[in-house]
């Protein structure tokens, strides 16, 4: 899955883009993709982009596209939809350093 997104993100960046900024829409075999939606909430930041999603096909496939959601203020990732509002992930780490979202 990597390789296939990793070349579709090259794309993306060659057209200024950010890779925090990226949606993938990615195609995988059914094992694959069984394999992947077991670690969906890990594999946006194991491939370094906004959110994926992911479908089972014939063979290994990969779009990017700009993420419609807003930035998050401390991680950058284009995963909220208010732009003062942390994502999930970045309440949970200020809530365990005792800092108020």
């Amino acid at each position: 899955a990597r390789e296939v997104t990793q070349k579709a993100l090259e794309e993306f960046r060659a057209q200024k883009n950010k890779p925090t900024d990226a949606h993938v829409a990615l195609v995988l075999p059914e094992a694959e993709a069984l394999i992947a939606h077991k670690h969906i909430a890990d594999l946006a930041d194991f491939l370094v982009v906004a959110a994926v999603d992911v479908k089972p096909g014939a063979e290994r496939a990969a779009t990017v596209t700009r993420a419609a959601a807003e930035r998050c203020p401390r991680c950058w990732k284009r995963i909220v939809p208010d732009p003062a509002t942390p994502c999930p992930r970045c309440q949970a780490a200020l809530a365990a350093k005792g800092t108020a979202a």
